[in-house]
């Protein structure tokens, strides 16, 4: 489970986050420290998950970001010419790249493939799988309660920080989200 709205989210649907490094996960699966977690199909192949998991269920919660971060007095020790390689490299310009290309195997047919290779995984190496799908119906009421409520809050905190353009964000990254519609 991933910290801040993701967790606030959880909990709005009475789930008891654990916050843990994903290589922690298996063995908290395996010994029952923790009851389920949420992972994408390439993270359940990865860290091997599928072996200790047997339900699966199938909905959108959250995304991660990644980011790349230094100390503070091991950048002022880098040599100029480093520092410009890495500035030139990073900032929003990395970030488009970055944001780009990583994903771009991700599309919907890709990721359709990885859940179908992944499935089929499952099921050669003889693991047992029981899939349910939230239906949409079900998943606007978890936005009534996990969604909206995390979401008016995020623009007031934000708005109260001095970030005027905050509503224009949400509203633009749910604009994204749907047009995604995995």
């Amino acid at each position: 489970m991933a910290g801040g709205p993701p967790t606030e989210a959880a909990k709005a649907l009475g789930i008891t986050p654990v916050l843990m490094g994903m290589p922690d996960s298996y063995l908290s699966l395996q010994k029952g420290v923790i009851d389920g977690m949420a992972a994408t199909w390439d993270i359940l192949g990865g860290f091997k998950q599928y072996e200790v998991a047997k339900y699966y269920t199938y909905f959108p919660f959250y995304t991660i970001y990644f980011s790349f971060a230094m100390n503070w007095n091991s950048w002022n020790r880098l040599p100029p010419d480093v520092q410009k390689v890495l500035t030139d490299l990073g900032g929003l310009k990395g970030s488009t790249f970055y944001g780009t290309h990583f994903f771009e195997g991700y599309d919907q047919p890709n990721l359709d493939l990885v859940g179908k290779r992944m499935v089929q995984t499952i099921k050669k190496e003889g693991h047992q799988m029981i899939e349910y799908t939230v239906p949409p119906a079900e998943l606007e009421k978890w936005k009534d309660v996990a969604g909206r409520p995390l979401w008016k809050k995020w623009v007031a905190d934000r708005t109260a920080e001095g970030h005027t353009d905050a509503q224009k964000i949400l509203d633009r990254t749910l604009e994204l989200i749907a047009t995604y519609n995995p």
